[in-house]
This record gives C-alpha cells, structure tokens and sequence, in this order.
C-alpha cells in the first residue's frame, strides 16, 4: 500500500526532516521524482540548506551522481570527497 501526503514546503521541512513523520523512513530518507527540469535539484539544495541551518547534529554531504563515476558512494565518499575536504579542494560548508 502506498500512501500519498501533499506537504507545503516548510510543513514538509518540519513535519517530515525535523518530526521524523513519514511512517518508512522517520523521515531519514526521501525519494524526489519528476520530469527533467521539474526543480529535483533545485528542492534538493533548498533541503540541503534547511537542514544544514535548522539541524545542528546534521551534517550535509552533497555528492553529484556523475562524480561517482562508477563508484559505490562509500568508496567515493572515503577515496575522493573526504580526501578532497581535507586538501581544502572544492566548496565545503560551515555552520558558524
């Protein structure tokens, strides 16, 4: 069974990432779909932003899917991106 809620932006932020409301993933995961050029990226950063300043135990990790060339995401994350953050390679964000 599938069930389907329509969420206003900040109700979703709220509800969903901060309450742990959706009853599969505690608001853990999300799945974003659309056709291309619907704004999945776009939601995506908007999301990214919110937590990074609303959630002060969450740490962001944003990682293109064409970076992974290939990899797994642990593997990527371990051999390029956390050896890239340490270089000071690449955009790296801070709470202040």
């Amino acid at each position: 069974k599938e069930v389907t809620q329509t969420f206003e932006h900040r109700e979703f932020l709220e509800q969903v990432l901060r309450g742990g409301s959706s009853p599969k993933s505690k608001g853990k995961r999300l799945g974003i779909i659309g056709e291309p050029g619907a704004g999945k990226t776009t939601l995506l950063r908007r999301i990214a932003n919110w937590v990074g300043a609303e959630i002060s135990e969450a740490i962001v990790v944003w990682v293109y899917l064409a970076d992974l060339q290939g990899k797994d995401l642990e593997t990527y994350l371990f051999d390029s991106w956390l050896l890239a953050g340490i270089k000071g390679v690449g955009k790296t964000y801070q709470r202040s």
